[in-house]
C-alpha cells in the first residue's frame, strides 16, 4: 500500500488501485486511502460502482480468468458503469482499451 493509502499495482508500482474485488469470492475491498477525508463520497461513489459492477459480472460468470483480454474487458465495463453514472468514463479507461485495439491487431496478424 502507498502512503497515499490506495493500493500499488504489482504489475506497474507507478498504478494505484482504489478497489479492489476478490475474484474468488466476490468480496469488494475498498483501499483505506478512500476514506482519508481528502476524497469525496462522490470519488467513492464512483469506485463502489466501479468495483460492484466488478461483483455483478463475478456472479453471473462473465469476464472471469486470467487471460489479459478478458481482466480487460472486465476494467471496461466496470469503467462505462461508472461513467454512466459519473456523466463520463474515468480516463483510466483508455488504457485498457488501448490493450483490447492491440490485442485484436496482434491476433489479425497472426491469423494472416
Amino acid at each position: 500500500m502507498g502512503k497515499d493509502g490506495l493500493f500499488i499495482d504489482p504489475a506497474d508500482s507507478r498504478i494505484r488501485i482504489k478497489g479492489i474485488t476478490n475474484p474468488v469470492n466476490g468480496k469488494i475491498i475498498l483501499a483505506p486511502g478512500l476514506l482519508n477525508g481528502v476524497r469525496t463520497n462522490y470519488g467513492l461513489g464512483n469506485v463502489i460502482i466501479h468495483e460492484v459492477d466488478h461483483f455483478k459480472n463475478w456472479k453471473n460468470g462473465i469476464l472471469q480468468g486470467n487471460h489479459p483480454l478478458i481482466q480487460d474487458l472486465n476494467e471496461v465495463s466496470a469503467y462505462r458503469t461508472a461513467g454512466k453514472w459519473t456523466g463520463r468514463p474515468d480516463p483510466g479507461i483508455n488504457d485498457y482499451l488501448n490493450s483490447i485495439g492491440n490485442y485484436m491487431l496482434n491476433l489479425i496478424n497472426i491469423i494472416k
